[in-house]
């Protein structure tokens, strides 16, 4: 039963916003065999559909519309030239023949608005007039053969249609294909590389400082004789270069680390540092010896101090 909605009479009960789900979009097929919307997965994919998203048809008469996705819809699959999801991104690329002009004019147009249920014509109204090729590519070929001068001579010309005008608006008439006498107009297939960005300017080029910086670095690293590179490692000959003699004068001291363009250390030999020179020591003269008094030699009749006589 639910709730009472109020206490007061109403008069009137209108949808002011529709919300979006928040379970994700919804998977539409197409099976073109009867022409209806399915989600069971039979016919033609036409994308993920979330609640404002439409479908575009473009039609063989020059016109195209704007539908939901209900599943109600029913479509006339042989009266259709295109049938897929309208993106954002969408540009449709037109060669049409212009019965008042008597010519052939490239068009090329986003779909204005969103309202679903109506159709609009992006030809001329002459009766003659009829759309000869209509794609959705991003970069669609068009061959044209032509005839040239008086003497009509058959001559082949290749036309890429983003590059040949710009968008415009859907009622436009265009542009002139071939100044010559156009005799029939074929779509041929885009190469896949067209569809990507140009990316021939250097200045939309992210690797381009990292070029700039490969070459500065190569320069750096190119050793001066006798000097060592950032990294740490002496890129010169194997020959270790020899101190000047300025510093094998001074004392080596292997801790002390000589800073040449950065954090390196000279490569200098080992050496075992010098001794300082000790000061001569001053001798101490030794005292001369003063002569010993000679006793005075005694007689062999003996010995003072009653000592024995010696006989010999």
């Amino acid at each position: 039963k639910g709730n009472t909605l109020t206490k007061y009479p109403v008069r009137k009960v209108t949808l002011k916003t529709s919300g979006e789900s928040t379970l994700g979009g919804l998977d539409i097929w197409l099976d073109d065999t009867v022409g209806r919307l399915n989600t069971d997965d039979r016919g033609q994919h036409l994308g993920n559909f979330m609640a404002d998203d439409r479908i575009l048809v473009i039609y063989k008469d020059g016109s195209y519309e704007l539908t939901t996705f209900e599943l109600s819809n029913r479509y006339e699959m042989q009266d259709i030239q295109i049938i897929k999801k309208l993106e954002e991104d969408d540009v449709v690329s037109v060669v049409h023949y212009d019965g008042e002009k008597k010519n052939y004019y490239v068009k090329r147009f986003q779909i204005e608005g969103n309202k679903t249920g109506v159709r609009n014509s992006f030809i001329g109204e002459d009766k003659a007039s009829k759309p000869i090729i209509v794609t959705t590519d991003k970069r669609p070929n068009v061959e044209v053969l032509v005839e040239k001068g008086k003497a009509k001579t058959k001559d082949t010309e290749l036309v890429n249609l983003a590059d040949f005008i710009d968008i415009k608006g859907w009622k436009a008439l265009g542009n002139r294909l071939s100044m010559n006498t156009v005799k029939k107009v074929k779509q041929i297939e885009s190469d896949p590389e067209e569809e990507k960005p140009n990316t021939d300017d250097p200045s939309d080029n992210g690797d381009a400082p990292d070029m700039i910086e490969a070459e500065e670095t190569t320069q750096e690293e190119t050793p001066k004789e006798g000097s060592a590179d950032k990294g740490g490692q002496d890129t010169t000959d194997t020959k270790k270069p020899e101190a000047p003699k300025e510093q094998q004068q001074q004392k080596a001291d292997e801790s002390k680390a000589v800073d040449v363009g950065g954090s390196v250390e000279w490569e200098i030999p080992k050496k075992e540092p010098a001794k300082e020179p000790e000061e001569p020591k001053q001798e101490t003269p030794k005292p001369t010896p003063k002569p010993t008094p000679k006793s005075p030699k005694k007689g062999n009749g003996g010995s003072s101090g009653g000592g024995q006589a010696s006989l010999f």
